[in-house]
């Protein structure tokens, strides 16, 4: 219970002292989460564009766009607008889609449903884990599902 205590702290220094008006993300953080509120139901086009525009926020750029099954991931994609929680299977293939990246991938469900999916950033990536990876990053949603209850209010 300490480590949750001390997190919480830690997250709450973050935002008190961040400025987002310094911030470039911040700005174009609205547009790429209003590009897909703003459809009914994703196309295979709205797709690529935003995985495009999801390497915008990567300090690599999209070299590997593995199209060969793109109507399945608008199909998991077009759930994930609906709120329909996703498969590790289903994980792995936006991974394999998205420059086989789960970083990458982890952005694109955010931008499309922020409320459900956070980012899961590289650095948490790099850590040793003994786990699949697609299992933490579940879990990781939840846990800042959890976490937004007391540090966003």
């Amino acid at each position: 219970m300490n480590h949750i205590i001390h997190l919480n702290a830690l997250l709450q220094n973050v935002v008190n002292t961040y400025d987002s008006t310094k911030d470039i993300y911040v700005e174009m953080y609205k547009y790429y989460t209003n590009f897909f509120k703003e459809k009914d139901i994703l196309t295979e086009s709205d797709v690529v564009i935003g995985v495009g525009f999801t390497y915008s926020w990567m300090p690599t750029i999209l070299k590997n766009l593995n199209l060969s099954k793109l109507d399945r991931v608008t199909s998991i994609l077009n759930n994930v607008k609906q709120g329909v929680e996703i498969s590790d299977d289903d994980l792995l293939l936006l991974k394999e889609f998205s420059n086989n990246s789960l970083v990458g991938a982890s952005k694109l469900l955010h931008f499309i449903n922020p409320e459900q999916y956070a980012i899961w950033d590289s650095w948490i990536c790099k850590q040793k884990v003994q786990y699949k990876l697609s299992y933490i990053f579940i879990n990781f949603v939840l846990i800042i599902k959890f976490f937004n209850c007391f540090v966003i209010q």
